[in-house]
């Protein structure tokens, strides 16, 4: 029983390793939910639930929400107090719906995202 909970406790950082060597923050979260948090030109940007309705699309979430961050980078956006900057992109022939949102400590927040049918 110890040796279980040794071995869980040893995959769990493992993967928080694995994440923060590829520029992700070390308290993500992987699987369905999936929460996390990108760092592009010292801009935060945080995602939320959108990565569970990437789990019939063949498409990782981890690569989703880094194709997002990096559109929103490259974009001149007027980002509304009130409303949520809503957009598209295609990624191997889907496209894929998100919704963002400037927060007031100025990190941008993903809430959503999904396969726009």
């Amino acid at each position: 029983m110890l040796s279980q909970t040794i071995l869980k406790q040893n995959a769990k950082t493992s993967i928080k390793a694995g994440l923060a060597g590829a520029g992700l923050d070390a308290s993500s979260q992987v699987g369905d939910g999936a929460t996390n948090k990108i760092i592009i030109k010292n801009q935060e940007f945080t995602f939320g639930h959108g990565g569970r309705h990437m789990k019939n699309t063949g498409l990782n979430h981890i690569e989703v929400e880094k194709i997002i961050a990096k559109k929103i980078t490259n974009s001149n956006i007027l980002w509304d107090a009130k409303k949520p900057y809503i957009d598209t992109i295609i990624i191997n022939g889907k496209t894929i719906e998100f919704r963002a949102k400037r927060l007031p400590n100025g990190k941008i927040n993903i809430g959503t995202y999904y396969e726009k049918k």
